[in-house]
């Protein structure tokens, strides 16, 4: 099950630990990566693990399959911890869903600013007078 965290949730032991999760990548939108597997806590640190994931040429991107090897990879604090899944499966999810966010709000972002650089050198004014 993917299970979103919303603000500062205590998370314990049961939450997380043999579980992937996922944090913040600090955009302008909820993108979600960075997933690694919890393998202990302690206080509000979780240890854990990186998985190598299967590059797949026709995507051009790696996926999670659950079988990569996994190395430590250090500790985490876990107030940043933003998504937990059970599967590599689920965590292909959540990144797909974040690279699609992604590219919606790059375009959304494109649109905005041709539609402002489209008045350079006009004198319209705007029809919509608002409240």
């Amino acid at each position: 099950m993917i299970r979103m965290v919303k603000g500062r949730q205590a998370l314990g032991e049961s939450d997380v630990v043999g579980k992937y999760v996922l944090r913040d990548q600090g955009y302008h939108w909820a993108a979600l990566g960075k997933p690694v597997v919890v393998t202990s806590i302690s206080g509000s640190r979780a240890y854990v693990e990186e998985e190598r994931g299967s590059w797949n040429e026709e995507d051009k991107r790696w996926y999670l399959t659950g079988e990569g090897d996994r190395h430590p990879a250090g500790h985490i604090n876990l107030s940043t911890v933003r998504c937990i899944c059970d599967t590599a499966e689920e965590v292909n999810t959540v990144i797909e869903t974040s690279r699609l966010a992604d590219r919606e709000f790059r375009e959304l972002l494109d649109k905005a600013i041709s539609r402002l650089a489209a008045l350079d050198g006009t004198t319209a004014v705007p029809t919509n007078k608002g409240p």
